[in-house]
């Protein structure tokens, strides 16, 4: 399949790309990085929960954890971010280790239907820190579609990830 998985271990890296991804990216210095890449520019994540002012000023191209801050985007910050090529990332992860599951799947569910009706690029990735967290493309496929987020939007996504990388 041709899409991107981020993880945060990067011993994890030639596992998770056996499973069939495109590339596996990793986080550095709260950077996505491809791997043991030289140049090392990478693309900057909002994951502090200032998400307006990442949205507005565009200090950001990726904004994640949405669901730990509890916020929900809106049609407005959804065409402010198409308009910016601002990234959503939605961690898998964060799923298997919420505290209040049903607040977080409420979450992920209003606004990952909001990114996919406004193409609104958006990656659904594993953010695997250890082998138990590990997922094939099949279950992100699953994963954004139980979200409301079509298949040929992820694609376009990920290409359009790689290319920014």
């Amino acid at each position: 399949m041709n899409l991107v998985d981020i993880v945060v271990n990067k011993e994890l890296i030639d596992k998770v790309k056996n499973l069939g991804f495109k590339e596996v990216l990793t986080i550095e210095n709260n950077k996505i990085v491809i791997p043991d890449d030289a140049n090392k520019f990478g693309i900057d994540i909002c994951d502090n929960g200032d998400f307006l002012t990442c949205i507005n000023k565009r200090n950001f191209i990726a904004i994640t954890d949405l669901d730990k801050f509890n916020f929900r985007l809106t049609k407005g910050m959804c065409s402010k971010m198409k308009e910016n090529n601002i990234f959503v990332i939605f961690k898998f992860k964060n799923i298997l280790t919420s505290e209040d599951i049903f607040s977080t799947y409420k979450n992920f569910l209003v606004n990952a239907k909001l990114c996919n009706d406004f193409s609104v690029p958006s990656i659904f990735a594993s953010f695997a820190d250890s082998e138990d967290f590990i997922i094939s493309p099949f279950q992100l496929v699953s994963f954004a579609r139980q979200f409301g987020y079509n298949y040929t939007n992820m694609l376009k996504s990920s290409d359009k990830l790689l290319s920014m990388v």
